[in-house]
C-alpha cells in the first residue's frame, strides 16, 4: 500500500467488502482520497470496476498516481471537492471513504446523493463521534438502509463506525 498516515488494513478490508455487491463495470468514486489507497486496493482486486479517485489537494495524489503507472492499475486520480462533485446527477454506482471526511458536511452527503444511480451505495468510516452527526445527514438526503458497524482502528485504538447507506430505495429488507 502507498502507507497514507493512519492506514488500516482491516480498515480497506471493511470498506472494500461492503463493495462485493457491485456488478462489473459499476462506477465507484473515492472521496478525499489522499494517496488513493482505497482506490489502489480495490482496482487490484476488481479490475473490472471504473475507480475515480479524488482529492481537493492534487499534490497529495501524486505517489498514487505513480502506484497506477508501476501496476498498470485502472485508476483515474481527479482534483474535486467533496462538496461540489464534477459528475452528473445519477452517474455513480457507489461512494467510498475513509478518513477523509473527519467532519461529515451535510453538502458532501447531498452530493453524493445527487450523483449516486438510485440504489446507489455510500460507505464511509467516519470517527464514533461524527456518526449520529452524519446519520442526519443521510436520513436529511434521503438515504436509506442507513447501517453503522462499530469498529477500532488499528494501532491507535481510535474508535470508528463503518456507515453504510443506499440512496432511493425504500423499505430494504435486511439479513
Amino acid at each position: 500500500m502507498v502507507g497514507r498516515q493512519g492506514s488500516d488494513t482491516r480498515l480497506i478490508e471493511r470498506l472494500l467488502g461492503a463493495l462485493d455487491v457491485l456488478a462489473s463495470g459499476a462506477h465507484v468514486v473515492e472521496l478525499a482520497c489522499g494517496t488513493g489507497d482505497l482506490s489502489l486496493e480495490l482496482a487490484r482486486r476488481r479490475g473490472d470496476l471504473r475507480v475515480t479517485a479524488t482529492d481537493i489537494d492534487p499534490m497529495v495524489m501524486d505517489a498514487g498516481r505513480a502506484v497506477v503507472r508501476l501496476e498498470g492499475l485502472a485508476v483515474g486520480f481527479r482534483r474535486m471537492d467533496p462538496n461540489r462533485l464534477a459528475f452528473g446527477d445519477q452517474s455513480v454506482d457507489a461512494i467510498i471513504c475513509s478518513l477523509g471526511l473527519l467532519t461529515p458536511s451535510e453538502v458532501a452527503i447531498q452530493e453524493a446523493a445527487r450523483v449516486l444511480r438510485p440504489g446507489g451505495l455510500l460507505v464511509l468510516a467516519v470517527t464514533e463521534g461524527e456518526s449520529a452527526t452524519l446519520e442526519k445527514f443521510l436520513e436529511a438526503a434521503d438515504f436509506a438502509d442507513v447501517r453503522g458497524d462499530r469498529f477500532e482502528w488499528e494501532p491507535s485504538g481510535y474508535r470508528g463506525v463503518q456507515m453504510t447507506a443506499r440512496i432511493g430505495i425504500s423499505d430494504i429488507e435486511t439479513a
